[in-house]
């Protein structure tokens, strides 16, 4: 009883020609988000069998000498980009570990995506694996961010102090600030939002179903 009903408030009502453009973005998405994540995997791989390929962008507090102009009276330097050769292996670790979470997170958002339109070009839109696969993304997209700027945080402390204690005084570690993804973190938040929604619609969609 419950297929045949799912079966009968799940229809999609897509024709034959947008069922097929519907499959064709779904795989789309999905192939862009393994993307993203392959190749961020093959990045982290690649920087972490060399020993002076790790970019890191720190504070520092440099002055810039502005000579007397109509344009600017003084200047400074609030970040500065190094390629560091043989980086403190936990710092290395840690914005290796950012990087991949970060590229899960897109992931998470795409497979969803690309599995509702792949059912509904089957003509099944609403199942019962979509709640939770919408609850799961929506969960990753709010705890992943948090823990990928944690990492990456803690980790540019620790390679802005290995700088500094090179003999980089300009170098700032007190003064790192790596600022969450609110935006990532709200999409999460909808998405969880949606996966509620969308229980109480399928569960109203039965009642309605079975009343009739």
């Amino acid at each position: 009883m419950t297929n045949e009903t799912d079966a009968s408030v799940g229809r999609s009502g897509l024709e034959s020609p947008e069922r097929v453009f519907t499959a064709l973005v779904s795989v789309t998405l999905l192939l862009v988000g393994l993307g993203v994540l392959g190749s961020t995997v093959m990045d982290v791989l690649v920087t972490a069998s060399s020993t002076c390929e790790l970019e890191v962008t720190v504070p520092v507090s440099a002055e810039v000498v502005v000579e007397e102009t109509s344009v600017a009276v003084s200047g400074a330097y609030s970040t500065a980009r190094f390629v560091m050769c043989n980086p403190d292996p936990s710092g290395r670790a840690g914005l290796a570990a950012s990087r991949l979470l970060d590229a899960v997170v897109v992931t998470a958002l795409l497979f969803p995506v690309s599995i509702v339109g792949y059912r509904a070009a089957r003509d099944r839109p609403l199942f019962s694996g979509l709640i939770v696969a919408t609850a799961v993304a929506g969960a990753t997209m709010v705890v992943l961010p948090v823990l990928s700027q944690t990492l990456e945080q803690a980790a540019t402390v620790t390679l802005a102090k290995q700088l500094r204690g090179a003999g980089l005084e300009t170098v700032a570690p007190d003064a790192v600030w790596v600022p969450v993804d609110v935006r990532a973190v709200m999409v999460g938040v909808a998405l969880l939002l949606l996966a509620t929604l969308l229980r109480v619609f399928r569960r109203s969609a039965r009642d309605t179903v079975g009343l009739t």
